[in-house]
């Protein structure tokens, strides 16, 4: 058991004073002067002006302090931030193969970054990996290919710094044993909604369909994503059982972005102590708000009204992206009214029944705590399976600034944990027998 930092202080003192057969008073004072100095040292920390701090693990603090000077609230500053980093936009140390698939709607080149699995002896800066044994390996399987994990970065769909994580994402393939396959989406200001989600699904299509060129497993797909892209997860799970339907083995869903309404006045959710740090209440809404129109979106949806019960009418004239989109279904002969107000933002899908077993983790203190515990329920009462993690006193994006710590080895084991048992369950089922 880790304690806080008060309250070892607080045992060491009592300790100590019976120890020296010291009275209770005595204990008591001695315990009290040391809490004041331990308070005192609290509130000269860096991250003592950070609302909450007190729910944020001492572990994570410092990260939280780390994590708390950028503003994503505007297209100004975003384009600030990204002009900032815009050095790092390259992969480094650990170079994965990139290659281009074309968008099946408009044609657009996505760069796709693809990286296999290595044998690591240990993790080091060349060959990362996580301290996780998978039991699905055996000889049929490495003769049946490589599992495919394909993941959609993070970034609010604003920011792309996450795409160059090369560390990150070779540790997940080394790891798991699996091909890691990374699509460089659309952000925003690029193309909005729904250039993201057929990007994606269009790079998806491509390695199920080259999946013997790649020593890839076709029955073995996982799909994962972390903030905005574990929302754009989501939603590729609903799009694929929606068309293609490959078999998914799992959907993994870390802190994700689910529902365009928090944040702003029309949230269904007010709790004051979330959202202080790495992702706050002014970037979600304007990271929403840049990543498409709800109201025409909703309206190309066919829907009347939006969750909140504001009327939709349908505009004089819809976006580029939205007319693509339709004009491409329609083309495709897709069945019915597609729910693209669902793929927008998939707390609002309409049918979320035959979806992939999904994996969701988020903290407590995390800004999409409330929508991914509302998603979990929504999915198991579709009648699907659901491992619900509520990490306790950290953030979003907690495992990046301390990998070390307690909680984000917990999430990893966790992660590839239920990776491992869905990939050894036998197709269609969830548990291995």
């Amino acid at each position: 058991m880790r304690l806080s930092a008060l309250s070892t202080t607080l045992i060491a003192a009592a300790l100590a004073a019976i120890l020296n057969g010291c009275s209770t008073t005595a204990a008591n004072n001695s315990a009290t002067a040391a809490a004041a100095s331990t308070a005192t040292q609290s509130a000269n920390a860096p991250w003592a002006d950070i609302p909450f701090i007190e729910r944020i693990d001492p572990q994570y603090r410092a990260g939280a302090e780390a994590y708390s000077h950028n503003d994503f609230s505007s297209a100004e500053k975003v384009a600030a931030f990204n002009q900032k980093v815009a050095a790092n936009a390259q992969f480094t140390t650990i170079k994965p193969q990139l290659i281009t698939v074309p968008n099946a709607m408009d044609g657009f080149a996505i760069e796709v970054a693809i990286y296999r699995p290595q044998q690591c002896s240990e993790n080091n800066e060349s060959c990362p990996v996580f301290a996780y044994k998978p039991q699905y390996l055996n000889e049929q399987n490495a003769a049946d290919g490589y599992p495919l994990l394909f993941v959609s970065y993070s970034g609010g769909f604003i920011l792309r710094t996450n795409y160059y994580d090369a560390s990150h994402f070779q540790m997940l393939s080394n790891t798991l044993q699996a091909v890691v396959v990374v699509p460089r989406y659309r952000l925003s200001d690029e193309a909005p909604f729904p250039a993201p989600l057929i990007d994606n699904y269009s790079a998806l299509t491509y390695f199920m369909d080259h999946a013997a060129d790649f020593e890839i497993n076709p029955q073995q797909l996982i799909l994962m994503g972390e903030s905005a892209g574990g929302g754009l997860t989501a939603s590729l799970a609903l799009y694929n059982r929606d068309h293609n339907n490959y078999p998914v083995k799992a959907q993994a869903l870390i802190y994700p972005m689910l529902d365009y309404r928090v944040g702003s006045e029309f949230s269904p959710y007010h709790s004051e102590q979330l959202g202080h740090t790495a992702w706050t209440v002014p970037a979600n809404v304007y990271a929403w708000q840049a990543h498409g129109n709800a109201k025409d979106i909703a309206a190309l949806s066919g829907r009347s009204e939006l969750p909140d019960g504001r009327p939709v009418t349908k505009p004089q004239q819809f976006t580029q992206e939205l007319l693509a989109l339709a004009n491409f279904h329609q083309s495709h002969q897709d069945q019915g009214t597609p729910d693209y107000f669902g793929y927008f933002s998939p707390a609002y899908a309409q049918d979320k029944s035959q979806l992939p077993p999904a994996f969701i983790s988020v903290g407590d203190s995390d800004l999409f705590a409330n929508e991914s515990l509302q998603y979990a329920s929504d999915l198991l009462e579709a009648g699907n399976t659901v491992e619900m993690h509520v990490v306790p006193g950290v953030f979003h994006v907690f495992e990046y600034a301390n990998p070390e710590g307690t909680q984000s080895q917990r999430y990893y084991n966790n992660l590839f944990y239920f990776l491992d048992q869905r990939l050894m369950a036998p197709q269609g089922q969830v548990w291995p027998e």
